[in-house]
Order: structure tokens, then C-alpha cells, then sequence
């Protein structure tokens, strides 16, 4: 009796000098997370107040001074904060797998073996049975998220080709006659969008979802950090992608209705772009993702103008209906991929 108390006793003090331990490492890596990030916004705006881009060239240079340093924070600083939480995990693993090994030694040997076949044989039929289930309820729940994906990536495609033809049959009066050969813009279109979905991708999931993500996971009352994470990621990416103060001086109704389907546009895209991100765990579809989407939907404007828009509110009508009709296709996209954020995913936080 003494020895089981003894035991029971130093297993407990063990748990908690892991709790500890795990805590203050959490913590650690969240500070650094959050500091990253507010770095990073602070050298986002530097560059966009410092180096405005009117042209597609200057948009491009733009677009890889900001994607360069991020992506040098996930090729290394993300790297060796994993390796510190790899550690950590081991470290705590290690360290309690003594005590268990001598717990099931001990459980064991006061566990009495059971001699009856026949009972042997019905447990062996109904933990079978069970496990049929399980499969069977597996693999319909994979096929209909398959089905959800499949066609929330069809809206995602038809709300870009609006966007993109939208653009072509209504162009922007704002924009003059391009000079430049049709495939130097194409060219530049297309790195630019690539660049863009590079830059944030890295700066919205790769370093905001994840910093947030982390510091929700200490938080008890947060059910679901990834959820959390994913809509005050979506709300600083849909602050990005528009300005009020442009529709205010357009003093039109209809472009102030732009500004808001536009939050509210980018809002539902950044939820499932990071529901993608909690899904794979991986930034390189976030990426492929976000550039193809851009490159349907602005590449198009961009090819034909040469330019880059400086305000999404036009205050045209046929602009307010197509924004419309894409905005309601992302959002029945974003309603499908809901269950990418689910609280079974935000236990890692792998980036590439």
C-alpha cells in the first residue's frame, strides 16, 4: 500500500512539473510568434507608404520586398521554433515513460487473466463489428468532405471568372491605353499575382493564424483556438484589401457598397484559406490557391491595363453586381469548407 501511495505520489508531482514545464515553453514560442507578427505588419506598412505601386513592374518589386523577409522568418525562425516544441515533447515524453512503464507493470500483474474462449471469442466479434463501423462512418465522412471541397472549389473558380470578366466588359475609365507588349503585362500579371499570394499567404496563415492559434490554445475558454485564430486572421486580411476612405470620397452609394461587399469578400476568403491552411497543415496550397484565384480574378485587368487599380470602389453598377454575385459564391464556398477549422486540427503547428 505504501508503494502504490509512493508511486501514485511522484507521478503526480511528475505530471505537473511536465504541465510546467509544456506551459512556460507555450508560452515562450507565443511571445515569439506574436512579436514576429507584429513585426511583420510593421514592415508591411513601411513598404506600402514607402514604395507606392501605380504599374505592374513597381507592384511586382513591391509585392517580392514584402514576400522575402516573411519567407525567410518560415524557412528559419518557424523552423527552429519547432524544433524547440519537438524537444519540449520529447523531453516530456521521456521523462514520464518510466512511471508508466511501471504503472502497466504493476496494473498488470494484479489484473487477473481471464480462461474462458467463449468470452474471448464474443469480444473479438463486437470490437470487430465496431471497428466495421467506425470505417464504414469514416468513409462517408470523407467522401462528402471530398463532394464539400469539390465544389467549393467550382464557386471559388466561377466567383474569379466573374471578377476577371467583369473587369474586361467594364473596364476602370480611371486607366489609360497600355504601351507596354501584351506579353511583358501577362508576364508581370502573372508574377505579381504569384508574389501576392506568396506574401499573404505567409503574413495572414503562416505567421498571423499561427501566432493567434497559439495564443488561443492557452486560453480555457477558447473550445476551438483554430477557429478563433482563423477569424481575427480574416478580419486584419479583410482590413488589408480596402479603404473607406476611398469609397467616402467617392461620395457615391454604390461605392461604399463596394467597400463593404469587399471586407466582407475578403473576410470569407481569408476563413477558408485558413481553414486550408488548419486542413493541410501546409502553406504551399494556401499559395497555389490564392495565386490561381488572383490570377482569375484580377490577372485578367491587369494583362489588359498594364496597371494596378488603386481602389476596388469604381461607384459603377455592373461592378456592384458582379462583386455581389462573387461575394455570394465564396460564401457558400466558405459555409462547405466550415469544417476544415474544426478543433481536431489545431493541435499542430506545422508550416511547411
Amino acid at each position: 500500500m505504501n508503494a502504490n501511495r509512493e508511486s501514485e505520489a511522484t507521478e503526480q508531482e511528475t505530471a505537473s512539473a511536465n504541465d510546467s514545464f509544456t506551459n512556460d515553453n507555450n508560452r515562450d514560442e507565443t511571445s515569439a510568434r506574436l512579436l514576429v507578427l507584429l513585426f511583420a505588419i510593421a514592415y508591411t506598412t513601411f513598404v506600402m507608404n514607402t514604395l507606392p505601386a501605380t504599374t505592374l513592374a513597381e507592384a511586382t518589386i513591391q509585392e517580392a520586398l514584402l514576400a522575402l523577409p516573411l519567407l525567410s522568418f518560415v524557412l528559419f525562425v518557424d523552423q527552429n521554433l519547432k524544433r524547440c516544441g519537438i524537444a519540449t515533447e520529447t523531453a516530456v515524453t521521456t521523462s514520464a515513460a518510466p512511471i508508466s512503464d511501471s504503472a502497466k507493470k504493476h496494473n498488470g500483474s494484479n489484473t487477473p487473466h481471464r480462461s474462458d474462449h467463449s468470452e474471448g471469442r464474443e469480444s473479438s466479434e463486437s470490437a470487430s463489428d465496431s471497428q466495421c463501423k467506425r470505417v464504414s462512418t469514416a468513409s462517408t465522412h470523407i467522401t462528402r468532405t471530398r463532394r464539400a471541397a469539390t465544389v467549393a472549389v467550382g464557386l471559388m473558380i466561377a466567383a474569379a471568372c466573374i471578377g476577371g470578366i467583369a473587369s474586361i466588359v467594364f473596364p476602370n475609365p480611371q486607366v489609360h491605353a497600355p504601351t507596354d507588349p501584351l506579353a511583358a503585362r501577362i508576364a508581370l500579371a502573372a508574377a505579381l499575382c504569384l508574389l501576392t499570394g506568396v506574401f499573404e499567404e505567409l503574413l495572414f496563415r503562416g505567421i498571423a493564424f499561427t501566432a493567434f492559434e497559439s495564443a488561443f490554445c492557452s486560453w480555457r475558454s477558447v473550445r476551438n483556438p483554430a477557429h478563433a485564430a482563423a477569424i481575427v486572421q480574416a478580419a486584419l486580411f479583410a482590413l488589408l484589401h480596402v479603404s473607406l476612405q476611398d469609397a467616402l470620397l467617392l461620395e457615391s452609394p454604390i461605392a461604399g457598397a463596394q467597400a463593404l461587399l469587399k471586407i466582407l469578400q475578403a473576410f470569407l476568403f481569408g476563413m477558408i484559406m485558413a481553414g486550408l491552411f488548419a486542413r493541410t497543415r501546409s502553406l504551399l496550397p494556401c499559395v497555389v490557391a490564392h495565386a490561381a484565384f488572383d490570377c482569375l480574378y484580377l490577372g485578367p485587368a491587369f494583362s489588359a491595363s498594364g496597371m494596378v487599380s488603386v481602389s476596388y470602389m469604381s461607384g459603377s453598377l455592373p461592378d456592384l453586381i458582379a462583386l455581389t454575385a462573387s461575394t455570394a459564391l465564396i460564401a457558400c464556398a466558405a459555409w462547405l469548407t466550415r469544417s476544415w477549422l474544426g478543433a481536431q486540427n489545431a493541435t499542430s503547428r506545422y508550416i511547411l
